[in-house]
């Protein structure tokens, strides 16, 4: 069982929640909307450069219609909010824009030329997004400790693609790695085999946010947006005083 570890940065302070823990779980509470912290399952393998742990999920526009998945340069800057969509089980990100546009959705695509073969890239793209994201409850998030899962077993993972982004900064995008076929029940927090070697294992811990988006016809479509459970402040949670999670 790994130590607990505790990486201040910018002044944030934010425990990874993988140690020995005591009695029963974070509370947390539910709201319709919510950021994504990411969380480094294994302290040691985040960035030396661009430390990721503690930052948020923040998409970046790569193309017509297409925005790229990231982590934010600050740990105060904004950060993408998203919402589960009840009518289509898929996450999209609220606030996308004017009545005439369309949804932008949580997505994931395969190209193995670029990505590796179980590799698969996520966007935030205009579209519903893919069927079997969520928040909360789950197949592959059975303990009471809310974070994103997938359509199928693996990891998130964020990657350093070496690809400059607006600002200067290196490109960090968030991606899923497909977990080994056929494999026992595992410790979903221990690094899946299939994790390239310039990508570091996370969880995408959500935090409650607000405003929360409407039921009914908008810019996303005609839409019941979910509740989903999540954290009122990631960073100030001290996991060792709770049960393990995952």
């Amino acid at each position: 069982m790994l130590t607990a570890t505790f990486l201040t940065l910018a002044g944030l302070a934010a425990a990874s929640p993988i140690a020995p823990r005591g009695e029963g779980y974070a509370p947390y509470t539910w709201s319709k909307a919510w950021s994504l912290v990411v969380n480094v399952t294994d302290i040691s393998t985040d960035f030396p450069n661009y430390p990721i742990h503690g930052r948020k999920v923040v998409s970046i526009h790569s193309g017509a219609g297409l925005n790229t998945p990231t982590v934010t340069k600050e740990f105060s800057a904004g950060a993408d909010i998203f919402f589960n969509s009840e009518t289509d089980r898929t996450v999209r990100r609220s606030g996308s824009g004017s009545p005439t546009l369309p949804p932008l959705g949580l997505v994931e695509y395969n190209n193995p030329s670029i990505d590796g073969e179980h590799v698969h890239a996520l966007g935030v793209n205009f579209g519903p997004g893919t069927p079997g994201f969520g928040m909360s409850a789950g197949p592959l998030n059975p303990r009471p400790c809310p974070h994103l899962w997938a359509p199928q077993e693996g990891t998130f993972v964020v990657c350093d693609r070496g690809i400059e982004a607006p600002g200067g900064i290196a490109r960090y995008a968030v991606q899923f790695v497909d977990g080994e076929a056929n494999s026992a029940p595992r410790n979903y927090y221990a690094p899946e085999p299939n994790v390239p070697s310039n990508c570091v294992a996370v969880k995408l811990i959500p935090q409650c946010e607000t405003p929360a988006p409407e039921d009914g016809q908008s810019s996303q479509g005609n839409v019941t947006v979910g509740s989903a459970q999540c954290y009122p402040d990631v960073a100030s949670i001290n996991w060792s005083q709770y049960a393990e999670c995952w």
